[in-house]
């Protein structure tokens, strides 16, 4: 949130989904808090996340069930509404798949967000065809192009359209329940935006970020208190 103009006694915000309650949450918590009020068609708080008990089990996420460890707003969010790192857990992860053509096709190792950070990783996919692969390993030959804050365009633009529409859609489409042609880059998918903006090729800008937030590979990437999401929400209220 940015530095509010003079000093204000009073806030409204509209909406107590997790974007509503973070911005209560700022509010609340700056040097001259305003009285907040937050306003909420539903029944409950949360928007999206929901935690719930499920078939005997007592909390699990109908909506969201993680967020992304490496974006650290999400992280520093949690540590302020008292989180501590033993209550946060990386959920248990297995392989992410797609199906394309009538059948699944696991996604290959080596990817940020759905984009590859190797040739290797182009080579060994299966829901690419040789002329998609063809076209996303002539990535680090092209001239350096300035950053398309559209993220469905900065892809198709560096990778073409077969990564777009196989490997980074499905994964940053099914993550943000959208099109990643109506995304922005910076908001859901920083480290691409940032391999953008500071590398000529985004293949081996991301492979450098990569091993740089993975360190020895074994850094979560998702992270959500043990309780469930829900437990998020309960803490900023």
């Amino acid at each position: 949130m940015g530095v509010l103009p003079g000093r204000i006694e009073r806030a409204l915000v509209i909406g107590g989904g997790i974007t509503g309650l973070a911005a209560a949450h700022a509010l609340v918590s700056s040097p001259a808090p305003p009285r907040v009020t937050v306003l909420e068609a539903d029944a409950r708080l949360g928007g999206k996340i929901l935690t719930t008990p499920f078939a005997g089990l007592p909390a699990i996420d109908a909506g969201p069930d993680a967020f992304l460890a490496r974006v650290p707003e999400g992280m520093a969010l949690a540590h302020a509404v008292g989180f501590d790192d033993a209550e946060l857990t990386s959920p248990a992860t297995g392989a992410a798949s797609v199906w394309w053509d009538g059948r699944m096709h696991r996604l290959p190792d080596g990817l940020v967000l759905g984009a590859p950070t190797g040739l290797g990783v182009v080579a060994r996919s299966r829901l690419l065809s040789w002329r998609g692969k063809v076209r996303a390993v002539i990535e680090p030959l092209l001239p350096r192009r300035d950053v398309d804050d559209d993220l469905g365009r900065a892809i198709s633009t560096r990778f073409g359209g077969e990564v777009l529409e196989r490997l980074v859609g499905p994964l940053v489409g099914g993550i943000n329940a959208g099109d990643p042609a109506r995304m922005s880059t910076a908001t859901v998918a920083p480290q691409l935006e940032e391999a953008l903006r500071n590398n000529r090729s985004v293949l081996l800008g991301l492979r450098r970020i990569r091993r740089r937030t993975t360190g020895t590979g074994q850094a979560p990437v998702f992270v959500a208190p043990r309780t469930g999401m829900g437990a998020l929400v309960e803490r900023l209220c």
